[in-house]
């Protein structure tokens, strides 16, 4: 006897992601005493806008046959399919890297499953079970959040060098921040 199963998951994900990491600045000492005497080996600072909005859409559809071979074997089989795509109307690329204007898609994510149950006649309460299915992540939204942001055009990061004479004037003096993008 068979039993037919089929279904869809349509999923809308719409968030706002607010993430200024090094707009506050960061500093980096060498050593214990250039810590104390406030000599940074090298300051790190972003600027621009630090909210993005990676919105997604995730689709899935399956049939799966569910085929009872015998009284004590039970078989399933079935086969999914994924699709997840991206909302890039912020997504900008930036000239010297053309592909960070855009985010590709996995379309081939067919997913195939199979499944058993089988209870042998001679154990009465026992029942084996095992399967195989291939199964897909999804893409987590931090990742698509950075690809709209960290391509150098929505926000740009600097970091200054200690070591460096023309840059070491302009880092500031801990816990002080750069108020704009320098100069270098």
């Amino acid at each position: 006897r068979h039993e037919f199963k089929t279904g869809v998951d349509f999923s809308v994900i719409r968030l706002e992601n607010f993430f200024p990491g090094f707009f506050g600045g960061q500093y980096t000492f060498s050593s214990i005493s250039n810590f104390v005497n406030n000599i940074a080996q090298t300051y790190d600072q972003s600027f621009g806008d630090p909210i993005t909005e990676p919105n997604t859409m995730q689709y899935a559809g399956f049939v799966q046959d569910n085929w009872r071979t015998r009284s004590n074997l039970n078989l399933s089989f079935g086969l999914r399919y994924e699709l997840e795509t991206y909302d890039t109307s912020t997504l900008a690329a930036n000239p010297l890297y053309p592909a960070t204007g855009r985010i590709p898609l996995d379309k081939n994510n067919w997913a195939p499953r199979f499944g058993f149950s089988w209870s042998p006649g001679w154990l009465d309460k026992t029942v084996v079970r095992g399967g195989y299915g291939i199964f897909y992540g999804r893409t987590p939204q931090i990742m698509t959040s950075t690809a709209i942001s960290g391509n150098g055009l929505r926000t740009q990061r600097f970091t200054l060098s200690g070591n460096v004479p023309a840059q070491a004037g302009l880092i500031p003096t801990y816990p002080n921040r750069l108020r704009a993008p320098p100069n270098v």
